[in-house]
Order: structure tokens, then C-alpha cells, then sequence
């Protein structure tokens, strides 16, 4: 689990980039929604981006020709499962965290939102393919998402 990295449950802030040229983008609504923002709001937001960041990392580690896209994605929500220490085995306990919504692996020119299912014919990835990753990760309903591609060639 990742408290037990971080016991102290600060964890890691990440980049804060102002706007320095133009302050005109920064609207009532961003200052009245960033005035709104506890440390508990907060946390749960970067105890999210660290198991994501984590888990990345790994996948990107793990991924490699030859594995089938439903072994990738279990690999993923296991991963996140693990990390935010809910398996989501009891009821209400995906609720306070988990995956933010099923992985999509897309291939090649598949743009996005296609995810491996069991039942359907499983597909191995080749050498040529070009795959996109898309996870989220939520806590306490504060979903973190990013993606990322990779080629082989």
C-alpha cells in the first residue's frame, strides 16, 4: 500500500505553475474554487497523481511485445488496487478508491476508449503496434488521469 511509503500521509506536491504573463486567465470561479481547497482536498488529489505515477512507471516497465492487452490491463488495475489498499472485493469499498474508470489500451488507429473485456478474443501485441494507455486513479472520488503511448520501433 502507498501509506506504507509515505506513513506520515504528506504526500508529494508535484509542480505549481502560476500564470506569470497573463493574470486575466485566472477567473472569479478558479479563485473561489482554489479558496475551497483543504489540506484533506489536497491530499487526496496527490495520494492519487503518487499511485498513478507509480503505477506508470511500472506498466511502462512491463509492457513489451508479445503480452496480451487483458494481461497489460489487469497488471494496471491491480497495480492501483493494490496501492490505494482497496480491492474493491466489499461493498462501498471502490467507493473511497480505485481505478477512476476501466484502462483503455488502444491500438494503432484505435484513438481511444477501447477496453480489453474477458470473453472476447484476446489480442497480443506485436513489434509494429503503436499502444495508448489511458488509467485513472481516484481517491475519496478525486480522479487523477493521464496517458501516455508507446512504439517499439
Amino acid at each position: 500500500m502507498l501509506s506504507s511509503l509515505f506513513p506520515s500521509g504528506d504526500y508529494p506536491q508535484g509542480e505549481i505553475q502560476p500564470y506569470e504573463e497573463n493574470l486575466a486567465r485566472t477567473t472569479g470561479e478558479e479563485v473561489r474554487a482554489n479558496d475551497r481547497m483543504d489540506e484533506k482536498f489536497l491530499s487526496d488529489y496527490r495520494q492519487a497523481a503518487e499511485v498513478h505515477r507509480q503505477v506508470r512507471k511500472h506498466a511502462q516497465s512491463i509492457i513489451k511485445p508479445g503480452k496480451s492487452l487483458s494481461v497489460i490491463a489487469q497488471e494496471i488495475e491491480d497495480g492501483v488496487r493494490s496501492l490505494v489498499g482497496h480491492q474493491g472485493l466489499e461493498s462501498g469499498d471502490s467507493l473511497l478508491a480505485g481505478m477512476g474508470f476501466p484502462t483503455g489500451l488502444c491500438l494503432n488507429n484505435i484513438a481511444a476508449h477501447y477496453t480489453p473485456n474477458p470473453g472476447h478474443k484476446d489480442i497480443v501485441l506485436k513489434h509494429d503496434d503503436v499502444l495508448k494507455v489511458d488509467f485513472g486513479v481516484h481517491i475519496n472520488g478525486r480522479i487523477v488521469d493521464s496517458a501516455f503511448t508507446m512504439a517499439f520501433e
